[in-house]
C-alpha cells in the first residue's frame, strides 16, 4: 500500500508532535513564510542542484507565499546538545486559502502508483546536496545559471552565526526569475511531494516532506 499523505494542518501547526524512531519525537517550533513569483506556474519541486526541471503542478501565473514546518528533535538516548537540533520536516506552497479536500502523490508521467506495490512504498525526488526548492520550472536554469560552491544560493544559507538557515529565497533582478529553497530533513534521500486539490479539482497547495513527522504513517525502525 502506498505512504498515505501526511495530516497536512497538523503539520503546519506550532507545537505539534510527532513520533520518530529511537523513541525520538520532532516538534513543530518555528513556520517561516517566503513569496515565490511563478511566471507560467509549472512548478518544479527538487533539489536545485541535481533536478532535471520537470513541473510537478501547474497553477496560475502569480506569486504565492512558501511556508516551511522546522522540527526540533530530540532524542532522549543523546546527550543534550549545546543548540537546538533543527529540521525542516515540511514545505508548502500555497495556492488558494481554502483547505485542500484530497490529497495525490505528485508523480511525472512515466510514474504509476499501481506499482507501489511494497507497504509504504511513494514515490520521490532525490536529494544530494541537502536542499530542496519550490520553483518556475522556467526559472531554475538562470536562477542557477554558473552557481558553485561560492553563489549566491549556498551563499544564503549561511546565517550571520555560522548556522545554516532553514529556508532563503533568491532572486534575480533584471529578469525577475527567483527560487525559495529550503534544508532537506535529514539531508540527502529520496521524499515525496504531495497535491492538495479542491472540491473543483483544482491544485489549492503543493506539500513536500521530508519523512520526520510520521507516526504511525510508516513503519521506521
Amino acid at each position: 500500500m502506498p505512504l498515505p499523505p501526511p495530516d497536512v494542518a497538523r503539520l503546519f501547526t506550532l507545537g505539534s508532535r510527532f513520533a520518530l524512531d529511537r523513541n525520538g519525537a520532532s516538534t513543530i517550533v518555528e513556520l517561516p513564510v517566503e513569496r515565490l513569483a511563478l511566471p507560467t506556474g509549472r512548478v518544479c519541486v527538487g533539489d536545485p542542484f541535481i533536478t532535471s526541471g520537470a513541473a510537478l503542478a501547474t497553477v496560475a501565473p502569480g506569486t504565492y507565499p512558501v511556508q516551511v514546518a522546522v522540527a526540533e528533535i530530540t532524542l532522549p538516548e543523546q546527550p543534550e546538545p549545546q543548540r537546538r537540533h533543527l529540521r525542516v520536516a515540511a514545505a508548502r506552497l500555497r495556492v488558494a486559502e481554502h483547505p485542500a479536500v484530497a490529497w495525490e502523490m505528485a508523480l511525472l508521467e512515466h510514474q504509476d502508483p499501481a506499482t507501489l506495490t511494497e507497504p509504504d512504498a511513494y514515490f520521490g525526488y532525490a536529494v544530494d546536496a541537502g536542499t530542496s526548492c519550490f520553483v518556475d520550472v522556467d526559472s531554475l536554469e538562470p536562477v542557477l545559471d554558473h552557481e558553485d560552491e561560492t553563489g549566491a544560493l549556498i551563499e544564503a544559507f549561511e546565517g550571520e552565526d555560522g548556522e545554516r538557515v532553514h529556508v532563503v529565497h533568491v532572486a534575480e533582478p533584471e529578469d525577475g526569475h527567483e527560487i525559495v529553497a529550503f534544508s532537506s530533513g535529514w539531508g540527502d534521500g529520496r521524499y515525496p511531494t504531495w497535491i492538495g486539490r479542491d472540491a473543483d479539482g483544482a491544485v489549492v497547495e503543493l506539500v513536500t516532506e521530508f519523512l520526520l513527522a510520521l507516526d504511525d504513517r510508516l513503519e521506521v525502525g
